[in-house]
């Protein structure tokens, strides 16, 4: 194995037809749309496999199906997670030591605000509340035509407050769920790294901060919902609350409303990637079960050929 230019690797393997070496390239390049190439070896995760070439050679047959796989979006801690291995192979821009560090302020105010904001909140609307009027159930929903405490405007109020609060809990379920499924994934990438021996580990102490983080964010967002509809007095409150407060939660990722990171992280790059180390998984465990089950083969053809003698 040896190092080129631009962050990419060769290995060595064997030409079947000349019989002689030859290099195959797997470096990985931003914007590339082939299959994702890592420093393979995958002596671990891919049992039965025992040479690079072999997992090489399956890789270039998945060529079409990793052209149409899922793309990973990943967040602010992700990054972090991969900062050393996208810094080595080239796949983050190269700023200047200035832009850099501009880039992580801004990263971890951006964590700061995520770990205040929705506690902030929340204190604020539990000591804003009179608590003496709070009343709970139906009874106060009553429509009085040209009424300020009892009008339409407030009954709408009360409406989409409660559809929001439903909606909103919903989506928080949805997007933990979605961020777990992520996670998963990035986990494996981090397994086979690790295994493969790259020479650059992954700070997975930022994977379990991110998932912390996030976590927190979505509940505590969710228990501000209740209170922050109790206090507005009109629709428009209402609709600005909830989406400020789903602003909150999405401010990390890389899909999200802040750009920080749609240069420094390659959804679709990881995506690829994701499916060539799982297809060859995939083709070496059936590998794997092939020659077992030629081994139990030929034992049984000895055993009988020792029987016939």
């Amino acid at each position: 194995m040896q190092r080129t230019g631009a962050g990419r690797l060769q290995v060595e393997t064997t030409d079947p037809k000349l019989g002689g070496p030859k290099y195959t390239s797997l470096g990985m390049s931003r914007g590339s749309t082939a299959i994702p190439r890592t420093p393979t070896r995958f002596n671990k995760i891919s049992r039965g496999a025992t040479r690079a070439s072999d997992l090489l050679e399956g890789a270039k047959r998945c060529q079409d199906n990793l052209s149409r796989s899922e793309p990973i979006h990943g967040n602010i801690y992700t990054y972090w997670a991969f900062l050393r291995v996208l810094e080595r192979y080239d796949l983050v821009p190269q700023h200047d030591r200035g832009s850099h560090l501009l880039l992580q302020v801004g990263l971890s105010f951006v964590v700061v605000v995520q770990i205040i904001g929705p506690p902030a909140v929340l204190i604020w609307s539990m000591y804003a509340m009179t608590w003496e009027d709070v009343k709970f159930g139906l009874g106060d929903w009553k429509y009085v035509h040209g009424s300020y405490d009892h009008g339409i405007s407030v009954l709408f109020s009360r409406l989409l407050g409660t559809l929001f609060l439903f909606v909103f809990i919903l989506n928080g379920m949805y997007v933990i769920r979605e961020d777990r499924r992520t996670s998963d994934k990035i986990w494996f990438l981090v397994r086979a790294l690790d295994e493969n021996g790259s020479g650059t580990s992954v700070d997975t102490v930022w994977l379990w901060v991110g998932a912390a983080i996030n976590s927190w964010c979505v509940v505590i967002s969710a228990l501000c919902m209740g209170p922050c509809f109790a206090l507005t007095q009109c629709p428009k409150d209402i609709i600005f609350d909830a989406f400020a407060l789903l602003f909150l939660f999405r401010l990390d990722d890389v899909t999200g409303d802040l750009g920080f990171l749609t240069d420094q992280w390659d959804s679709d790059l990881f995506g690829n990637f994701y499916e060539y180390v799982v297809n060859l998984e995939e083709r070496h465990k059936l590998e794997s079960i092939e020659e077992e089950k030629e081994g139990e083969e030929d034992s049984d053809a000895t055993q009988s050929s020792g029987d016939d003698e």
